[in-house]
């Protein structure tokens, strides 16, 4: 069995439709799935990783990039993390978010990377 985008039928909603649109215009593939128990919306998508993006940033050709603080849980074990979250305007869509966690003690690496960067990040973290 392949990953496969499939094509689109008459029974798909109007906010899967969006979400899809929302995600082909950030350069991810483009499913109709929305997980609002991450926070998603069919505008405000949720990423595994700090490197996927920045490669929506890269795609878009950059935009408002703003963290903040957050605490989670998972299986009953909260962590605290930062939320990075990058904000552009997609024409025929309006403004789409796109937001990951990073936790900087061990993802160092993201600090390199320039939507990590257009955070101004403080120098304690560079």
């Amino acid at each position: 069995m392949t990953n496969r985008i499939r094509p689109l039928g008459r029974r798909d909603s109007a906010r899967a439709l969006l979400a899809r649109r929302a995600r082909r215009a950030l350069g991810l593939p483009g499913t109709l799935d929305i997980h609002p128990e991450h926070g998603e919306t069919p505008l405000r998508i949720s990423l595994w990783s700090v490197r996927e993006l920045q490669d929506a940033y890269t795609h878009v050709g950059g935009g408002a990039v703003t963290a903040q603080q957050v605490e989670r849980a998972v299986d009953n074990i909260s962590y605290t993390a930062i939320e990075i979250t990058l904000t552009t305007r997609i024409p025929g869509l309006g403004t789409v978010q796109a937001f990951t966690e990073w936790t900087p003690a061990s993802e160092a690496y993201a600090l390199t990377l320039p939507v990590i960067q257009a955070l101004g990040a403080p120098a304690g973290l560079r």
